[in-house]
């Protein structure tokens, strides 16, 4: 099985389908099981996007009580 390191919120948006894209600049073959593996680091920049009512990220966090 992959895994798949992602920062928060990312990780958390990937499990819960709300990011289904993923941009990084390699190309792989891989399909199959994929594990996620969140980060330690959570860039504050990215806490305050997760607390702000009318971004993405808050409206798909928040209905999974994230």
């Amino acid at each position: 099985m992959k895994t798949l390191t992602l920062t928060q919120p990312w990780a958390t948006l990937v499990s819960l389908g709300a990011k289904t894209f993923e941009t990084r600049s390699w190309k792989t073959d891989y399909s199959g099981p994929l594990a996620i593996h969140a980060a330690k680091g959570f860039p504050g920049w990215a806490k305050d996007l997760c607390s702000i009512d009318d971004e993405y990220f808050y409206k798909a966090l928040r209905p999974a009580g994230v």
